[in-house]
C-alpha cells in the first residue's frame, strides 16, 4: 500500500522525455512529489554519474545530461519509502 502522504514511486506515473536525448531530459510526475525525491544517474557499469534532489511539490523537473557520454543510463529515484528505476538513453 502507498505510504501515507507520500508519493509511491513504484506506482507513480513518471514520464521522461525526450528519450533518447542529447542534452536535457524532462521528468513529469503525474502527481506532485509529497517529499523530496533523491535521484541518481547510474551508468551501465554501476558507476554513479550524477545525483541530486528534486524538491517537494515538483511536477516537472529538468535533468541536464549533456556532460554524459552517449549510452544507456539508469535513473534511480528514491522517495521516503519507495524507489523506482527508469532507463535513460543519451545520444
Amino acid at each position: 500500500s502507498p505510504p501515507i502522504n507520500g508519493l509511491n514511486l513504484e506506482e507513480a506515473e513518471i514520464n521522461v522525455y525526450p528519450n533518447p536525448t542529447s542534452s536535457f531530459a524532462f521528468l513529469n510526475f503525474q502527481k506532485s512529489t509529497q517529499n523530496p525525491v533523491e535521484y541518481e544517474i547510474i551508468g551501465i557499469s554501476g558507476k554513479r554519474m550524477g545525483s541530486g534532489i528534486i524538491a517537494q511539490g515538483t511536477t516537472n523537473f529538468v535533468l541536464n545530461i549533456s556532460h554524459l557520454a552517449s549510452g544507456m543510463y539508469f535513473l534511480q529515484l528514491k522517495e521516503t519509502s519507495s524507489k523506482t528505476v527508469l532507463k535513460l538513453i543519451k545520444e
